[in-house]
């Protein structure tokens, strides 16, 4: 009887925490949904960094796959993390097209921030730029034919 009993306390202690848990995050999910500000949608980071690529993306194709290059594939500064993030966030702002973070395409993405791409630069990476709009460009990788 003893035993049944200390099972039941830890089975009822559990039971409890996982109810506990989930209110707890019930309470957060409400609190944020009370807070909604309908002024302020559009403005957070992603939807702005987003915002950069829609001119770009109403002139590339609907499908296909991308090439990609920053900073970081050209050697000027930029931390890794920072420029992870970014990566990922133009794969999702140039969906359904597939974004490969790499130069060995025909067509390449290029998201540079505070870099000046000129035609210097453009003939060191065998490009020519296809379209640009601020810090985003299209480029055409001349070696992939």
């Amino acid at each position: 009887m003893k035993e049944k009993f200390g099972v039941s306390a830890r089975v009822g202690a559990g039971v409890f925490l996982v109810c506990l848990s989930s209110f707890l995050s019930i309470g957060s999910l409400l609190k944020e949904v009370l807070s909604f500000d309908p002024h302020n949608v559009g403005s957070d980071k992603v939807s702005i960094y987003e915002k950069r690529f829609a001119a770009l993306k109403k002139i590339l194709p609907a499908r296909g796959v991308m090439g990609y290059i920053s900073n970081r594939e050209i050697g000027v500064g930029g931390d890794e993390i920072q420029e992870s993030s970014r990566y990922l966030q133009t794969q999702y702002a140039l969906a359904p097209l597939i974004v490969l973070r790499s130069p060995n395409q025909r067509l390449v993405i290029g998201n540079f921030q505070k870099v000046v791409v000129d035609s210097q630069t453009c003939r060191e990476w065998n490009v020519e730029v296809l379209a640009k709009f601020d810090g985003v460009f299209w480029l055409h990788n001349r070696n992939v034919p």
